[in-house]
């Protein structure tokens, strides 16, 4: 808390609207701050220029010209509070926006969460996503792993152990500050990572395609690619796959669908293996990503199946990574 005297004060009774001579209150003082006059206390509700403020309410002492005065610089509870005028009070300007829908993909040594965020009350307003972490279902003992922009991360070389993680979204702009635990999910997820060591884990990019694929409307799926693995050992092979592709869309907001089926030669149909269900159609997709498991003596065909709402939808810069246990 620091106190600003510099030059004198001119104050009329009767008028919420004082004058400067000689400060500079715009740089050193902000709505908020108090204001004495004569041992009475007013809240400072607007700051004009350097040299003109207004008062909650009418200065009320015998009309000064050149007078001393004292502001006491207030200092703001959280960095993201403002100064309610009619209740004189520092509030939250507005709730951090709402996470929902959240996905975690376990993968080989690491785990990948994606999410989406309502902000529909608040679209204005800029936000960060924090990601939490701890080895036990305690938030209040969770450590801060990341703060993030985006909807999706990814975290590798995870021990073996149960994870369990919170997300919370923190506005960044006028708004509530990060310590408001209320604020966000915080349902936790445990995952548990696989004791694979980095020797035996081959990882490879196939697949990559610049092209873009338009969207077929109706029913109609597109074939995006499809791979065969063959075990030979006497235990599963388990493998992951990592999709990464942009998706671009020149009407509306349109939807995709992305699934992964196994195909079967011998009678020519498809089982499915996973869905990773709707998606809006936006610039950037998180990364998908399959873990699957080949039984022992056999081949197994996958398929990658994308789905756009029309041809207004379209997806390119597809790429993908193998990561597989070596045989």
């Amino acid at each position: 808390m620091a106190v600003y005297e510099a030059g004198y004060i001119n104050a009329t009774n009767g008028s919420d609207q004082v004058e400067g001579l000689g400060t500079g209150w715009l740089a050193y003082c902000k709505k908020g701050d108090t204001l004495t006059l004569q041992g009475t206390l007013y809240y400072i509700i607007a700051i004009t220029d350097n040299h003109r403020l207004q008062l909650h309410t009418v200065y009320t002492g015998t009309t000064l010209a050149r007078g001393n005065y004292q502001i006491v610089v207030v200092d703001k509870p959280g960095l993201f509070y403002i100064f309610n005028v009619p209740t004189l009070a520092w509030i939250a300007s507005a709730p951090a926006p709402a996470i929902q829908s959240l996905v975690v993909t376990l993968g080989l040594k690491n785990i990948q969460l994606a999410w989406s965020v309502v902000d529909a009350v608040y679209p204005a307003i800029a936000y960060q996503t924090e990601v939490w972490h701890n080895s036990v279902d305690n938030f209040a003992t969770a450590t801060l792993l990341s703060t993030l922009s985006g909807t999706a991360v990814k975290y590798s070389d995870l021990p073996v152990a149960a994870h369990y993680y919170w997300l919370r979204a923190v506005n960044t702009a006028y708004a509530i500050t990060a310590a408001t635990t209320a604020s966000g999910v915080q349902v936790p997820v445990a995952v548990q990572t696989g004791d694979i060591a980095h020797e035996a884990v081959s990882i490879s990019a196939f697949g990559s395609s610049p092209y873009a694929v338009t969207g077929l409307g109706g029913t109609a799926y597109s074939s995006i690619l499809s791979w065969s693995v063959t075990n030979p050992k006497t235990v599963d092979l388990p493998f992951s796959l990592e999709h990464f592709c942009k998706q671009i869309y020149t009407a509306g907001a349109k939807q995709t669908r992305w699934i992964v089926q196994r195909y079967h030669f011998d009678t020519s149909t498809y089982t499915p293996v996973k869905d990773f269900g709707l998606f809006n159609a936006v610039d950037e997709l998180p990364v998908l990503s399959l873990i699957y498991a080949v039984p022992p003596g056999e081949t197994h065909t996958l398929v990658f199946f994308w789905w756009g709402e029309d041809g207004t939808v379209s997806i390119q810069d597809r790429s993908f990574n193998f990561i597989g246990l070596l045989v």
